[in-house]
């Protein structure tokens, strides 16, 4: 796991993923979330924070989407346990469109969802955000006191911050973004001294310098006019 500020989370273009790819990414992420099989007895007692142990998937639904099962183990102090989720992505970047309660229209409800996973709670992960309604209709479904369930929602922030979190899922899935904003810039002076080093005559440590000056200056370039690209987004 590589973990990050994310407070300094960079904002990336999800729409340039397909409907799979987004899935694929939702699935990377919450598998760098994971530790080696768990031995309850193992866990720390010291340590109270949600830990996934597996990320499957299960069939498709009546959207084609595949569900993904997670399970982590909790520890609120007094016990440890293994806690599922059912996760089921919407990826409407490309439209920019909310998600909607009509967007389920065609699904069995949400608690339903969960029984038949025989898990504990139902986690949306949307690449743009939920509309009013379906937000308020989650906190009901999870405010129930007949319902035993917990129902949230990841939005386009909530993934960007998880990517910013664990950069190798970044780099694998927005290499450019990753490459401009975390890549560390090579620094020509440890290139040079390397080139002094194997003995190089003057003739060509000049022509290698010029030429590595040619590379860095062009880079900047590219970079410079990528951010400005985007600031005029």
């Amino acid at each position: 796991m590589d973990d990050h500020d994310s407070t300094k989370a960079v904002a990336l273009d999800l729409a340039t993923l397909n409907s799979e790819e987004f899935e694929k990414l939702v699935a990377t992420i919450l598998r760098a979330k994971c530790v080696p099989a768990p031995n309850n007895q193992a866990i720390s007692s010291e340590s109270h924070n949600p830990t996934v142990i597996s990320v499957l998937h299960s069939g498709r639904g009546a959207d084609q989407g595949r569900d993904l099962l997670v399970t982590t183990v909790v520890n609120d102090g007094i016990l440890i346990r293994q806690f599922k989720w059912v996760v089921q992505c919407k990826h409407y970047a490309k439209s920019g469109k909310s998600v909607q309660p009509s967007d389920f229209q065609n699904d069995v409800s949400f608690t339903d969802i969960v029984a038949h996973h025989h898990a504990n709670g139902y986690l949306l992960v949307c690449s743009t955000i939920p509309s009013t309604n379906l937000q308020s209709h989650f906190e009901r479904l999870t405010e129930q006191d007949t319902n035993p369930y917990f129902f949230t929602i990841w939005d386009e922030t909530r993934v960007c911050e998880e990517l910013n979190r664990h950069l190798n899922v970044m780099k694998q899935f927005f290499p450019e973004y990753h490459r401009r904003y975390y890549q560390p810039p090579f620094e020509t002076k440890d290139i040079m001294k390397w080139a002094e080093e194997s003995g190089a005559s003057e003739d060509a440590l000049t022509t290698f310098k010029m030429a590595l000056n040619k590379v860095v200056a062009k880079d900047r370039a590219q970079v410079s006019s990528e951010d400005s690209m985007e600031e005029r987004r």
